[in-house]
């Protein structure tokens, strides 16, 4: 993982006549507004161990702290500077009064598809903050501790895409959206926080395309709230790294929010398409942002396939699965009265969907730390295992992305498209 950037905003000064000998301590400011300050010796010491990452700011411009050598001596430096270290020597003093900056993060990465962590979970019931949020909603996160239900995110380690899960239609289920475990589960292993809101109509099955659209409403509600009244909202990404996956009804509401919204990534899972009104375009007409489509060949998926018109006119970048014994239902819900029951389906449906699913965040939405993943993430979605881990990150890693490790015969047969712009092709997988 990168070090932690950390900016200079005052350093104290020797009186010495060498300009490479003149400074002792950098500061600056902690999150919090608490002042921090370091030895040039700790400084130099946290760089090579890269603990620390430290910059400052010229004329708006972050300008890397590094380190130079002069006469076998070690000292410190930005990389717009010559010999001297003018940028820091022109810094204010620092108050004689600080302390160090905030500790290091408790583990050496930030967890992504390639390198995951644990999670926790927290329900929250609406009304909170005042009354700003209003609908309940689960949140998924990453952490180290196993206790799901009071870990702590893991924080220190860079920042959190967001991704709202938009489920459909389940009139004969409770609380609907509690059914939702396995997909948020491997995203939030994979470094995302996801929100999965309750949506009342959608459930009681409400037409996604009607207007107004009181569950439009509530996601965009939930939206605002998990940016600016969540109580770790400071460890989001700001906006538009935000990604929408969406469920049959909640595919294509889901879909509405991704187009008025400033998102990164979108997702549908049997979306049903073919039941978008005909008077008027689909949303994922508009949408420009990548895109990535999983249906079923069973009977009660028969709305969900885009053929023909209905993906090649989709913006690229743009990707398929279709999952030959998978059903509009296959998804790994617990419990889920609408979960499928027929004989014959592959039973490898959700843990294929969800490695998937966190193999397309992480190219088109990745955490702070691993912009390497646009690249690194293969086209056709499917992450080769084993991963490549240290010992620390292989005691995370159980039960993450074991899905393509088999072939599980011709039952399970499925088939990727894509197409990137650059590049397109087609995989078939059993």
């Amino acid at each position: 993982m990168a070090p932690v950037r950390v900016q200079v905003s005052c350093i104290n000064k020797a009186d010495r006549p060498n300009p490479h000998e003149r400074i002792q301590f950098l500061g600056g400011l902690n999150p919090d507004g608490s002042r921090w300050m370091l030895s040039e010796t700790d400084a130099i010491l946290d760089i090579t161990n890269q603990i620390y990452g430290f910059f400052v700011s010229v004329g708006g411009q972050k300008v890397d702290v590094v380190i130079a050598t002069h006469l076998g001596r070690e000292y410190l430096k930005t990389t717009a500077d010559d010999y001297a270290p003018n940028n820091l020597l022109s810094l204010p003093e620092c108050p004689t009064t600080a302390f160090p900056p905030p500790p290091p993060p408790p583990i050496s990465w930030q967890p992504s598809v390639l390198a995951p962590v644990f999670y926790g979970i927290r329900d929250y019931a609406p009304g909170l903050a005042g009354g700003a949020l209003s609908t309940a909603c689960r949140v998924f996160f990453p952490s180290l501790d196993g206790a799901v239900d009071s870990a702590p995110l893991l924080e220190g380690c860079g920042l959190y895409p967001l991704i709202v899960l938009v489920h459909g239609s389940c009139p004969s289920d409770t609380e609907h959206y509690k059914k939702w475990f396995v997909l948020p589960v491997g995203l939030a292993r994979s470094g995302y926080v996801v929100v999965v809101p309750e949506l009342p109509g959608t459930a009681a099955g409400d037409l996604p395309s009607s207007d107004p659209s009181p569950d439009l409403d509530l996601l965009t509600n939930v939206l605002t709230w998990m940016r600016t009244g969540w109580e770790h909202s400071s460890c989001l990404l700001p906006p538009p790294h935000t990604g929408i996956i969406g469920h049959s009804y909640g595919a294509l509401l889901g879909a509405r929010l991704a187009a008025g919204s400033a998102v990164s990534a979108y997702a549908s899972l049997s979306g049903v398409w073919h039941a978008w009104p005909s008077s008027s375009p689909r949303p994922i007409q508009t949408l420009t942002v990548p895109k990535l489509f999983a249906w079923g060949a069973g009977v009660e998926d028969f709305e969900a396939p885009l053929t023909g018109t209905g993906w090649t006119s989709l913006s690229t970048p743009k990707h398929s699965v279709a999952f030959d014994n998978g059903d509009h239902w296959s998804y790994g819900l617990s419990s889920s009265k609408c979960s499928p029951t027929s004989a014959g389906l592959c039973g490898h449906v959700a843990n294929r969907t969800m490695d998937i699913v966190e193999a397309f965040f992480g190219k088109y939405l990745a955490p702070e730390h691993w912009p390497q993943l646009l690249t690194t993430v293969p086209n056709h979605l499917i992450i080769h295992t084993p991963l490549v881990l240290t010992h620390e990150q292989e005691f995370f890693v159980g039960g993450h992305l074991m899905s393509m490790s088999n072939d599980f015969g011709p039952g399970c047969r499925f088939k990727i498209n894509w197409e990137t712009g650059a590049d397109s092709g087609s995989l078939i997988r059993s």
